[in-house]
């Protein structure tokens, strides 16, 4: 690099002062494909007013990568792993975002949401239209973090995602519940499955069966005017990083 030039000059520098001597050790920048690091390029965005600021996000940044939601154990384990080679290397972003759901994982306690607009309902036609209640660990690997009450009825919502993936016949587990049969299901005009009749299977094998989230289809009790009553409605925001230059493939594409 350029800085190794003046690592002699440096040194005489230390020798002829008498100063405490200082090794020094040069390592590579770290790298991330498809992702401008350049701060001069980075800074255009800013002057521009194009994002919020150094800590936008979207930024590959320190302060960005904390505010989208990195841990700071996370990343320090990961800068460390890295070690301090002089190689040039390009890392993926998927392994950076892993190490950071390895910190989450133990911690964090386990609920089920459906997308609104995109759900199917299931009719499950051997249950009683009676919500039951029971309880469901926090954390299943940890039954100290305690637990949480899990609403069961014969109308259940899932993913319509995971409905287009299933077929008629198939035996599908519900996350804490146990196996289903889906036996038929019902379409709209432009093949889309609005609904499906299924029965529970408590008994079934679940090693080998498609792993399906779902929310029982009640009314909230307590649920505000003007509301649908139907569970808890939270907002989701996604926000892909914005200097990319697959991004900027993409968009110059369309």
């Amino acid at each position: 690099t350029e800085y190794n030039d003046r690592d002699a000059q440096y040194q005489w520098f230390i020798e002829a002062l008498s100063l405490r001597p200082v090794r020094i050790h040069a390592f590579s920048r770290m790298n991330f494909v498809y992702t401008v690091l350049s701060k001069r390029k980075l800074a255009w965005f800013v002057d521009q007013g194009l994002v919020e600021g150094w800590f936008d996000p979207r930024f590959p940044t320190i302060q960005g990568v904390i505010r989208r939601g990195i841990s700071i154990a996370a990343l320090r384990k990961y800068i460390l792993d890295q070690g301090a080679s002089r190689r040039v290397v390009n890392m993926e972003w998927d392994k950076f975002w892993a190490e950071n759901k390895k910190v989450y994982e133990p911690a964090s306690s386990r609920y089920m949401a459906v997308f609104r607009d995109d759900a199917v309902m299931v009719h499950l036609e051997n249950v009683p239209a009676v919500v039951e209640v029971v309880s469901t660990p926090l954390v299943p690997k940890d039954p100290s973090r305690g637990e949480r009450p899990l609403r069961r009825f014969n109308e259940i919502l899932i993913e319509g995602g995971d409905a287009a993936s299933l077929a008629e016949g198939e035996e599908v587990t519900l996350l804490r519940w146990g196996n289903c049969v889906m036996d038929r299901f019902e379409r709209d005009a432009s093949g889309r499955i609005v609904s499906i009749h299924a029965r529970l299977n408590i008994g079934g094998d679940v090693r080998k069966t498609k792993k399906i989230t779902w929310l029982a289809n009640v009314v909230r009790s307590g649920a505000g005017a003007g509301g649908t009553g139907r569970g808890v409605s939270r907002t989701l925001f996604s926000r892909g990083m914005r200097c990319t230059r697959a991004s900027a493939r993409n968009a110059s594409a369309q």
